[in-house]
């Protein structure tokens, strides 16, 4: 792999986002605050919200790495609640500021 010289200029870092959805025994175990704590730790932007279907919906934003940290973490601290995951790509939100714990209100 070929080192690169910081002389030549640093690159912008930049976010991914992604539409994340947990099923299994996802709600009533203390997940969307699990994932608040995560998201503060590996400063993530984004939400949590549980779904009227038991699913847990996180929309995480952040540098790649970072947030595929977050997503491993999760699935770690839960991974005998976690039956299934989705995850979809999506254009970031340059409005977002902070990570939140939202309540369903048919967004």
């Amino acid at each position: 792999m070929k080192k690169e010289h910081k002389a030549q200029g640093k690159k912008e870092v930049k976010e991914v986002c992604y539409n994340l959805c947990f099923s299994g025994v996802v709600q009533g175990v203390g997940f969307r605050y699990t994932a608040a704590a995560l998201a503060a730790r590996y400063e993530i932007k984004g939400w949590v919200c549980n779904m009227p279907g038991g699913e847990v919906e996180v929309l995480a934003q952040g540098r790649p790495a970072q947030v595929a940290s977050f997503v491993r973490s999760i699935q770690t601290e839960f991974s005998s609640n976690i039956s299934d995951l989705q995850e979809q790509q999506r254009p970031c939100d340059r409005s977002l500021r902070k990570f939140e714990i939202k309540f369903f209100s048919s967004f």
